[in-house]
């Protein structure tokens, strides 16, 4: 097994719009943004639509990779298919698109499952409604556009929100993560935060405004994958195929940018002598077994068992035993001046009852 500390860290940022669909920025205004904003990943994911495959095509802009997947788009249950060559079809239930896609190589993410829509910007719920089927690989635990818009309730509130990024968007849902930790119970579910960027202006001119810039919106949440190598800054295949694998085993952190930067470092895994599981390993519990985690930073921890809280701490390094079986993740906060900002969401260790054969 790995020492959790061989891993390599990847800087995501998931779910991003471009002209291609209904995004305002250019495939190169993009990554110019991304170069800008030293992010590693970039997954472009455009509705209903493959095109930029073929141009651009995948491929590495300076430091940052660009991948590109897509955005099903129903009227509601939005999916984000990442890493295959199809386009599913949208007008299908859920659990039949949701399997076309994965039958095409994708992965798939539920996009935004609990959003409740904007009357006053006139946009509808695009929440998970059909929950048919199991194809899916996870869902979007933050999603920093859909919480942010909640806070917009009408001309003066709309205005004093785009002087806030983070404003709805501090951390996720309680009711995505009750989902999310329910869902986890049954199977590994794993959890990604996307920026649904798109940079729309709103308004006209010259009085229009645009709704977070690619560079305010790739400062705000992040995706952060351990891999098992090195990107090679070269080889998009040989990269992709390490950062799919990551996502799929669910080696992922959820990562907010609301104390500044995305400082790399932050580990989570459970161990028993030297049987090591890190995040997204369904594993046999035995008695003995510890949560580690480590920070870059100072951090105020708090681990989770099944959704509910059981401990905290403060400090860059934390064990805390795992007293039976469970889904186990952990939460990170940040100091931020005289304030604790939510700054990460682990993915779960999912330790099993004993008769599970274990990581």
């Amino acid at each position: 097994m790995r020492a959790d500390g061989a891993w390599h860290e990847v800087s995501m940022v998931l779910h991003v719009h471009s002209r291609l669909s209904d995004g305002r920025g250019t495939v190169a205004e993009i990554m110019a943004a991304a170069q800008a904003a030293q992010v590693d990943v970039v997954w472009l994911t455009d509705h209903d639509t493959l095109a930029a495959q073929q141009d651009p095509g995948e491929g590495y802009w300076g430091r940052s990779l660009l991948l590109v997947g897509l955005e099903v788009t129903p009227a509601q249950s939005h999916y984000l298919a990442l890493g295959g060559t199809g386009v599913p079809d949208r007008h299908r239930p859920f659990a039949e698109f949701t399997a076309e896609a994965a039958s095409m190589g994708h992965l798939g993410f539920v996009a935004h499952p609990d959003d409740p829509g904007n009357p006053v910007l006139k946009l509808p719920s695009y929440r998970w409604a059909d929950r048919e089927g199991t194809a899916y690989t996870g869902l979007e635990v933050w999603n920093h556009l859909s919480q942010w818009m909640r806070g917009v309730h009408g001309l003066w509130s709309g205005i004093g929100a785009l002087r806030h990024p983070f404003r709805g968007s501090e951390r996720p849902t309680s009711e995505t993560l009750a989902l999310w930790d329910r869902l986890g119970q049954e199977r590994r579910v794993v959890g990604v935060a996307g920026v649904d960027a798109h940079a729309v202006v709103v308004g006209h001119p010259p009085l229009g405004a645009v709704v977070f810039p690619y560079p305010v919106s790739f400062n705000t949440l992040r995706t952060h994958v351990l891999v098992a190598e090195p990107l090679t800054g070269a080889d998009v295949l040989a990269d992709r195929r390490l950062v799919l694998e990551a996502l799929a085993a669910g080696r992922v952190l959820a990562m907010s940018g609301q104390a500044g930067g995305f400082p790399k470092g932050f580990r989570f895994f459970a161990a028993a002598g030297a049987r090591v599981c890190p995040m997204g390993s369904e594993a046999a519990w035995e008695p003995g077994m510890a949560l580690r985690m480590a920070s870059p930073c100072p951090a105020r921890f708090t681990v989770k068992r099944d959704g509910v809280a059981v401990a905290s701490h403060e400090g860059q390094e934390w064990a805390v035993a795992a007293l039976g079986p469970g889904v186990w993740r952990v939460e990170a906060d940040r100091p931020c001046g005289r304030r604790w900002v939510p700054w990460v969401v682990a993915n779960p260790v999912y330790l099993r009852a004993p008769a599970h054969p274990g990581c």
